[in-house]
Protein backbone atom coordinates (compact mmCIF):
# COMPACT_ATOMS: atom_id res chain seq x y z
CA UNK A 1 0.00 0.00 0.00
CA UNK A 2 1.77 3.30 -0.87
CA UNK A 3 -0.91 6.11 0.53
CA UNK A 4 -2.82 6.01 3.43
CA UNK A 5 -6.22 8.27 3.59
CA UNK A 6 -5.00 11.82 4.93
CA UNK A 7 -7.09 11.66 7.81
CA UNK A 8 -6.39 7.47 8.97
CA UNK A 9 -2.31 8.93 9.31
CA UNK A 10 -3.32 12.34 11.13
CA UNK A 11 -5.30 10.78 13.81
CA UNK A 12 -3.07 7.56 14.06
CA UNK A 13 -0.26 6.75 16.33
CA UNK A 14 2.76 7.69 14.34
CA UNK A 15 6.91 6.72 15.25
CA UNK A 16 8.72 8.14 12.73
CA UNK A 17 11.98 6.76 12.27
CA UNK A 18 15.09 7.90 10.45
CA UNK A 19 15.95 6.77 6.25
CA UNK A 20 13.69 6.56 3.62
CA UNK A 21 11.17 3.17 3.40
CA UNK A 22 10.01 1.30 0.64
CA UNK A 23 6.03 1.63 2.04
CA UNK A 24 4.50 2.74 4.94
CA UNK A 25 4.35 -0.81 6.24
CA UNK A 26 8.75 -0.56 6.81
CA UNK A 27 8.23 2.76 8.70
CA UNK A 28 7.66 6.71 7.38
CA UNK A 29 10.19 9.68 8.12
CA UNK A 30 8.66 13.22 8.98
CA UNK A 31 8.85 14.05 5.01
CA UNK A 32 7.50 10.28 4.23
CA UNK A 33 4.45 11.26 6.48
CA UNK A 34 4.09 14.29 5.00
CA UNK A 35 3.87 13.14 1.73
CA UNK A 36 0.28 10.42 2.72
CA UNK A 37 -0.97 13.95 4.56
CA UNK A 38 -1.16 15.32 1.05
CA UNK A 39 -2.45 12.18 -0.48
CA UNK A 40 -0.24 12.05 -3.10
CA UNK A 41 2.26 9.24 -3.47
CA UNK A 42 4.88 7.97 -0.84
CA UNK A 43 8.06 9.68 -1.04
CA UNK A 44 10.61 11.46 0.99
CA UNK A 45 10.40 13.74 -1.79
CA UNK A 46 6.78 15.26 -1.66
CA UNK A 47 5.46 17.09 -4.72
CA UNK A 48 3.27 19.84 -3.16
CA UNK A 49 6.48 20.82 -0.54
CA UNK A 50 9.81 22.87 -0.80
CA UNK A 51 12.44 21.40 -1.93
CA UNK A 52 14.73 23.79 0.33
CA UNK A 53 12.43 22.42 3.30
CA UNK A 54 12.49 18.99 2.27
CA UNK A 55 16.09 18.68 2.39
CA UNK A 56 16.57 20.23 5.63
CA UNK A 57 14.02 18.13 7.20
CA UNK A 58 15.46 15.17 5.78
CA UNK A 59 18.42 15.80 7.50
CA UNK A 60 17.44 16.99 11.05
CA UNK A 61 14.89 14.11 11.10
CA UNK A 62 17.63 10.72 10.33
CA UNK A 63 19.97 12.83 12.69
CA UNK A 64 18.38 14.16 15.76
CA UNK A 65 17.68 11.90 18.62
CA UNK A 66 14.56 9.46 18.01
CA UNK A 67 12.88 10.83 21.27
CA UNK A 68 13.19 14.13 19.69
CA UNK A 69 11.45 13.45 16.29
CA UNK A 70 7.92 13.56 17.55
CA UNK A 71 8.35 17.27 17.78
CA UNK A 72 7.63 17.28 13.76
CA UNK A 73 4.45 16.18 13.84
CA UNK A 74 2.51 19.65 14.82
CA UNK A 75 4.39 21.06 11.73
CA UNK A 76 3.95 18.38 9.13
CA UNK A 77 0.32 19.52 7.37
CA UNK A 78 1.76 23.10 7.30
CA UNK A 79 4.64 21.80 5.39
CA UNK A 80 2.59 20.43 2.40
CA UNK A 81 1.84 23.57 -0.11
CA UNK A 82 4.84 25.15 0.76
CA UNK A 83 6.49 24.40 -2.94
CA UNK A 84 6.83 28.07 -4.44
CA UNK A 85 9.99 28.38 -6.90
CA UNK A 86 10.11 32.29 -6.30
CA UNK A 87 10.55 31.10 -2.47
CA UNK A 88 13.84 29.05 -2.64
CA UNK A 89 16.40 31.35 -2.87
CA UNK A 90 15.61 32.97 0.01
CA UNK A 91 14.79 29.76 1.95
CA UNK A 92 18.28 28.83 1.24
CA UNK A 93 19.60 32.46 2.61
CA UNK A 94 17.68 31.68 5.61
CA UNK A 95 18.99 28.20 6.22
CA UNK A 96 22.48 29.52 5.42
CA UNK A 97 22.20 32.43 7.50
CA UNK A 98 20.97 30.50 10.56
CA UNK A 99 23.77 27.93 9.95
CA UNK A 100 26.58 30.72 10.73
CA UNK A 101 24.52 33.13 13.47
CA UNK A 102 22.52 30.45 15.15
CA UNK A 103 24.01 26.56 14.85
CA UNK A 104 27.65 27.25 14.09
CA UNK A 105 28.23 30.04 16.63
CA UNK A 106 26.13 28.03 19.24
CA UNK A 107 28.62 25.67 18.60
CA UNK A 108 31.43 27.91 18.79
CA UNK A 109 30.30 29.44 21.95
CA UNK A 110 29.93 26.06 23.91
CA UNK A 111 33.17 24.98 22.97
CA UNK A 112 34.84 28.60 24.27
CA UNK A 113 35.64 30.00 20.94
CA UNK A 114 33.31 33.06 21.86
CA UNK A 115 35.14 35.52 20.02
CA UNK A 116 34.46 33.26 17.04
CA UNK A 117 30.95 33.38 18.38
CA UNK A 118 30.33 36.90 18.68
CA UNK A 119 32.11 37.57 14.36
CA UNK A 120 29.44 34.84 13.17
CA UNK A 121 26.29 36.78 14.89
CA UNK A 122 27.21 39.93 13.51
CA UNK A 123 27.32 38.90 9.86
CA UNK A 124 24.49 40.67 7.69
CA UNK A 125 21.76 38.54 6.37
CA UNK A 126 22.35 39.53 2.74
CA UNK A 127 25.68 39.31 2.49
CA UNK A 128 26.75 35.70 1.79
CA UNK A 129 30.16 35.72 4.17
CA UNK A 130 31.66 32.68 2.23
CA UNK A 131 35.27 34.44 2.67
CA UNK A 132 34.68 35.46 5.94
CA UNK A 133 33.29 32.09 7.18
CA UNK A 134 36.13 30.59 5.58
CA UNK A 135 38.74 32.57 7.08
CA UNK A 136 37.31 31.92 10.76
CA UNK A 137 37.48 27.99 10.09
CA UNK A 138 40.91 28.57 8.85
CA UNK A 139 42.20 30.16 11.55
CA UNK A 140 40.59 27.49 13.94
CA UNK A 141 42.34 24.81 11.72
CA UNK A 142 45.71 26.45 12.38
CA UNK A 143 45.17 26.78 16.18
CA UNK A 144 43.71 23.76 17.06
CA UNK A 145 45.80 21.39 14.89
CA UNK A 146 44.65 18.20 12.58
CA UNK A 147 41.98 17.30 14.80
CA UNK A 148 40.03 20.39 14.60
CA UNK A 149 38.19 19.72 11.32
CA UNK A 150 36.99 16.31 12.88
CA UNK A 151 35.73 18.02 16.37
CA UNK A 152 31.81 18.47 16.61
CA UNK A 153 32.69 22.68 16.36
CA UNK A 154 34.52 22.06 13.48
CA UNK A 155 32.44 19.92 11.83
CA UNK A 156 29.62 22.52 12.39
CA UNK A 157 31.65 25.46 10.91
CA UNK A 158 32.23 23.20 7.97
CA UNK A 159 28.59 22.59 7.52
CA UNK A 160 28.48 26.39 7.47
CA UNK A 161 30.93 26.63 4.56
CA UNK A 162 29.02 25.03 2.60
CA UNK A 163 25.79 25.83 3.50
CA UNK A 164 27.43 29.59 2.05
CA UNK A 165 28.87 27.60 -0.86
CA UNK A 166 25.54 25.92 -1.83
CA UNK A 167 23.96 29.26 -1.89
CA UNK A 168 26.10 31.25 -3.65
CA UNK A 169 25.75 28.44 -6.65
CA UNK A 170 21.83 28.73 -6.52
CA UNK A 171 22.37 32.59 -6.97
CA UNK A 172 24.91 31.50 -9.63
CA UNK A 173 21.90 29.09 -11.04
CA UNK A 174 18.54 29.91 -10.13
CA UNK A 175 16.97 27.50 -12.61
CA UNK A 176 18.69 24.57 -11.80
CA UNK A 177 17.63 24.10 -8.17
CA UNK A 178 16.60 20.47 -8.43
CA UNK A 179 19.97 19.50 -10.04
CA UNK A 180 22.22 20.46 -7.25
CA UNK A 181 24.49 18.21 -6.02
CA UNK A 182 24.21 16.90 -2.36
CA UNK A 183 27.37 18.95 -1.33
CA UNK A 184 25.63 22.09 -2.69
CA UNK A 185 22.40 21.91 -0.89
CA UNK A 186 21.58 24.66 1.50
CA UNK A 187 19.20 22.63 3.82
CA UNK A 188 20.86 19.43 3.95
CA UNK A 189 24.32 21.45 5.14
CA UNK A 190 22.21 23.39 7.56
CA UNK A 191 20.66 20.42 9.12
CA UNK A 192 23.86 18.82 9.73
CA UNK A 193 25.50 22.47 11.21
CA UNK A 194 22.64 22.27 13.60
CA UNK A 195 23.70 18.48 14.51
CA UNK A 196 27.26 18.94 15.18
CA UNK A 197 25.84 22.18 17.34
CA UNK A 198 24.46 19.81 19.60
CA UNK A 199 27.00 17.21 19.41
CA UNK A 200 29.41 20.12 20.46
CA UNK A 201 27.15 20.79 23.35
CA UNK A 202 25.40 23.56 22.52
CA UNK A 203 22.29 23.94 24.20
CA UNK A 204 18.64 24.37 22.64
CA UNK A 205 19.85 23.47 18.99
CA UNK A 206 17.37 20.83 18.41
CA UNK A 207 13.99 23.76 19.36
CA UNK A 208 16.02 26.12 17.57
CA UNK A 209 15.96 24.21 14.86
CA UNK A 210 12.12 23.18 15.00
CA UNK A 211 11.89 27.19 15.09
CA UNK A 212 13.40 27.49 11.65
CA UNK A 213 11.12 25.81 10.40
CA UNK A 214 8.27 27.83 11.25
CA UNK A 215 10.10 30.21 9.92
CA UNK A 216 10.81 29.02 6.68
CA UNK A 217 7.27 28.18 6.24
CA UNK A 218 6.12 31.79 6.74
CA UNK A 219 8.40 33.57 4.93
CA UNK A 220 6.88 36.40 3.79
CA UNK A 221 6.15 37.50 0.31
CA UNK A 222 8.86 40.32 -0.98
CA UNK A 223 7.42 42.99 -1.35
Amino acid sequence: MSSLPPFEVATSPVLLARDRHASPADGVCAMELTSLLAGGRFSDHPASVCPVISSYVRTLNDNMPDSGRSSFLPLLPRLIGTRAQEQEQRRERMLAVAGAKVFAADALDATGRRHYAAYLRRIEDANPPLEGVSRIYRHLHSMEGRSEPHSPAGLAMVSTYQAWRGLLVAFRKPSTRLDLAPDQDCGIWAGFAATNAHAAGAVDIWPKALTLIEQLIDIPAEA
